[in-house]
């Protein structure tokens, strides 16, 4: 971590697990904001539909086919 600004700091993840990198960040209950790479700004967005979606009233959520 490196200073950023007051209050805030940067974060450098190395890594190839996206997952555990987003999971690493959003267990931290603090608010951030990706600056890169545009990979992992996508795969957040994925996780957070994902998420929105497992969210949802159980009335509101899609058919599973039964």
């Amino acid at each position: 971590m490196t200073g950023e600004r007051p209050g805030g700091c940067r974060v450098r993840v190395d890594g190839d697990d996206l997952d555990r990198a987003a999971c690493a960040l959003v267990v931290t209950g603090a608010p951030f904001t990706v600056l890169g790479p545009p990979e992992f700004a996508a795969h957040l967005r994925e996780v957070a539909a994902r998420c929105t979606a497992a969210a949802r009233a159980p009335d509101a959520a899609p058919s599973m086919g039964a």
